[in-house]
């Protein structure tokens, strides 16, 4: 090698050319790791990427599969109670448990009657579409049959789609044997399946749509859904017609693109209108103010749909009003729970539908009471019902002068009402109530049932029946030795504020707490329990007759009696030996109606209507299918209100009116379509 002390001038060059192509490799090789090493971190960004998203979908499938796992155990539960109360009594009782489930879903349960006896129904309302699906997939065989949006599930979840939360239903036998009665509607053909996106499937209705259709809500009726072309779908909505963006009713009615929220009487306003708008019946139309193109962004506040609340007052109460989240207000009562979720430090109380702000350490909140946060303290019983007793007794244990010791007393066989109360009633007012309610000596009238012994430690005092009182004994009985009032004959009915009554007097006498006393009448008389847990000694009925609480009535009244959900009495009207039939109205017998003769329909109210009417009437209380199943082909739902259709037009649907086709009375292959235009039916044919 040459030093470079002695190198030519040829040598020099051909050493800097030797150098100029190792510096470019070098360069080319640095610029190659360059590329590689971007290339990798791309690669390694959209991994993290994927991983992310998954993540994210995996958790929400956890949470939904919790949410539904949750919801069956307390439906189980639920169920096991309500077949209890069935086996034993016969009567179906929902008072005892929460208006909604743990996870805020708002639930009912019913008993079903007429050709489906033997059975009751447990539902859920707004349940997140997630949480649908998990409940209809999962291995869960108690009820014999299960509804999402109104729709049997016979194994397509996609039956819970929705943009607004899902009605669910689920029926079970009475004794949770599982045994199913064929609850399927039977059908000839598509036309006879009016369940929702229904078609007529080997002699039984089935709820599918075809490839590129949709089952969602119909714009005129959002409790009804149907199969509609994926291009007529609006913002969870199946319209008859979109014009401009705009869904239009099937009876004409359409808002224009600058006023596109309609509201339940038809009438059109801005998505930034001030103020609240009434959907009811239509709730789903709020949607329509979804922030996009150009609409300002609206939400649903139980029926109204109204602007969303500021950030500085975030809490919307069921009003429509906004308050901050730490205002001095314990308790707001808002729409539903997610109201009350933007308010990280108040709890949401489900069966009063309040955002609560949570009480002191010596204090605890109630159900209905109007000071918020109760003392300790406090010598009344505080109801609270519904609510766990845990806060009572936790706060309140008996560990310091401010925190004396409180119980949960239960008052009111059957009803469940529960009452926070002081575990012993201080020397000053020595008399308990029956709900625990603590009560000074000098007060007229107490009732003390379950606490009769109390009403002697005040001088003076003597216990008519369950009263206790400083009056003196009521005219024909008198006291005995130990202060109880007992009538003058002993033959007579005692009620239960201590009044005496021969046998054969023609007043109804209430015996709550002290049923035993009819039995001096001998069969004369009989105890029926009515709601709410009102016991009555009264005279036996007739065989056409049942029992009220107000006497007994004929099964053939014509008049609509309320029964304050005492089913029992109502049903034995069964239209068997001689007996005329009732219904309850609704399913739990808030009244009971007679029911309706032929060529007639029950409104919401159990009055009958002629399907010919021109008024519309109301069939609200679960009572819509009376409207399109006992008038069908004359009249269609819109809402909960039941119309008339106009002269020469028939509804093939329920759902809209279209012209009787009097040139092709052949077409129409039903029997009701065709009555409704007219015609005369053969038994296969319209002439």
């Amino acid at each position: 090698m040459k030093s470079k002390y002695h190198m030519t001038s040829i040598d020099v060059a051909e050493e800097s050319a030797e150098l100029n192509k190792r510096y470019t490799r070098i360069k080319r090789s640095k610029e190659n790791e360059s590329g590689r090493s971007m290339v990798e971190m791309l690669g390694v960004l959209a991994l993290m990427g994927v991983l992310a998203i998954a993540g994210v979908m995996g958790y929400r499938w956890a949470m939904d599969k919790y949410r539904a796992t949750d919801t069956i155990n307390e439906v189980n539960r639920r169920a096991i109670v309500h077949s209890t109360q069935l086996m034993s009594s016969g009567v179906l009782n929902a008072s005892e448990f929460p208006l909604e489930t743990r996870q805020g879903y708002g639930t009912e349960a019913t008993l079903l009657t007429g050709n489906q006896t033997g059975y009751f129904e447990i539902s859920l309302t707004d349940v997140p579409g997630g949480v649908c699906r998990e409940i209809l997939k999962s291995d869960w065989v108690w009820p014999v049959m299960k509804k999402a949006n109104g729709i049997d599930y016979t194994g397509n979840a996609d039956i819970c789609r929705t943009d607004t939360g899902v009605r669910m239903v689920f029926v079970f036998s009475s004794d949770l044997s599982g045994k199913s009665a064929d609850f399927r509607q039977r059908c000839q053909k598509d036309d006879d399946c009016r369940s929702a996106c229904g078609v007529c499937d080997n002699g039984y209705c089935s709820s599918q749509c075809r490839e590129g259709e949709t089952c969602g809500r119909t714009y005129d009726n959002s409790e009804f859904y149907a199969c509609c072309s994926n291009d007529k779908v609006l913002n969870g909505v199946c319209c008859p017609t979109i014009m401009n963006g705009q869904c239009c009713a099937s009876i004409g009615s359409c808002c224009p693109a600058d006023k596109p929220l309609m509201d339940k009487d038809g009438n059109c306003h801005t998505c930034d209108e001030e103020g609240s708008v009434n959907v009811t019946g239509n709730t789903v139309m709020c949607g329509i103010c979804d922030g996009q193109d150009g609409r300002t962004k609206r939400e649903l506040n139980g029926n109204t749909c109204v602007l969303p609340c500021p950030p500085e007052t975030p809490l919307m109460d069921r009003d429509g009003n906004c308050h901050r989240c730490d205002e001095d207000s314990i308790q707001i009562t808002v729409a539903n729970k997610s109201k009350c979720d933007v308010c990280p430090d108040r709890n949401y109380w489900g069966p009063g539908a309040r955002c609560e702000l949570p009480c002191g350490i010596n204090s605890f909140l109630g159900t209905y009471s109007n000071l918020p946060c109760n003392p300790c303290t406090t010598t009344d019983a505080i109801n609270i019902t519904y609510r766990s007793a845990e806060e009572c007794i936790t706060k309140c244990d008996g560990s310091s002068p401010d925190r004396p010791k409180r119980i949960d007393i239960s008052a009111g066989a059957g009803l469940a009402t529960h009452f926070c109360a002081l575990a012993s009633c201080p020397k000053d007012k020595p008399i308990r109530s029956s709900s625990g309610t603590c009560y000074a000596c000098g007060v007229r009238t107490v009732n003390v049932t379950g606490f009769e012994q109390t009403c002697f430690s005040c001088p003076g005092y003597v216990l008519r029946g369950k009263i206790c009182t400083n009056t003196g004994c009521p005219t024909g009985s008198q006291a005995n030795e130990e202060g109880r009032c007992v009538c003058d004959d002993s033959t007579q009915v005692q009620d239960s504020s201590g009044n005496c009554y021969p046998c054969d007097s023609g007043t109804i006498i209430d015996v709550t707490g002290v049923s035993e006393n009819c039995d001096v009448c001998q069969g004369r008389r009989v105890t029926k329990v009515f709601y709410p847990s009102v016991t009555k000694c009264m005279k036996p009925c007739a065989d056409d007759e049942f029992y009220t609480g107000e006497g007994c009535r004929k099964c053939n009244d014509t008049a609509v009696i309320s029964m304050y959900d005492d089913a029992e009495y109502c049903l034995y009207c069964d239209g068997q030996e001689g007996r005329a039939q009732r219904v309850c109205v609704p399913g739990a017998c808030h009244a009971c109606a007679l029911v309706c003769s032929s060529g007639m329909t029950m409104a919401g109210d159990g009055t009958c209507h002629t399907c010919d009417e021109v008024e519309p009437f109301s069939v609200s209380n679960g009572m819509t299918a009376s409207c399109n199943t006992f008038c069908a082909g004359k009249r269609y739902l819109v809402g909960t209100m039941c119309y008339k259709c106009p002269p020469d037009t028939y509804s093939p649907d329920a759902k809209q009116c279209i012209q009787c086709p009097y040139n092709n009375m052949e077409t129409l292959t039903r029997e009701a379509d065709c009555q409704a235009c007219g015609g005369s039916w053969d038994g296969t044919t319209c002439q």
